[in-house]
């Protein structure tokens, strides 16, 4: 299976999409936000929450279990370590925001 100590090892190739995803997205929407560009904007809106959406419940077992293993097992003093539990907690506060952001929006 392939299972390592980090989390970075652990997710695979639909987190680096989750992420692109924001990225390509969210400039999208700040700048059509700021052109005042209404029809750009609520399609890039749809995009960004139906998305995000998807993505996140597509990915959450995934996520959820490289967290279980990172936290874990991971070594304080491995290489890898603060940068797999930054992405860890950044991933999970962009879950979050995301959740927010629906419920407001």
């Amino acid at each position: 299976m392939g299972v390592s100590a980090n989390f970075t090892n652990n997710c695979n190739i639909m987190l680096i999409v989750f992420y692109c995803y924001l990225i390509i997205t969210g400039p999208c929407y700040i700048v059509f936000k700021f052109l005042h560009r209404p029809n750009h904007l609520r399609r890039t809106t749809i995009a960004l929450k139906q998305g995000m959406v998807t993505l996140v419940l597509f990915n959450v077992f995934n996520i959820a279990f490289a967290t279980g293993v990172h936290w874990k097992y991971s070594n304080n003093s491995d290489q890898g370590y603060v940068f797999g539990s930054f992405i860890n907690v950044l991933t999970y506060i962009i879950i979050i925001a995301v959740i927010v952001a629906l419920q407001t929006t």
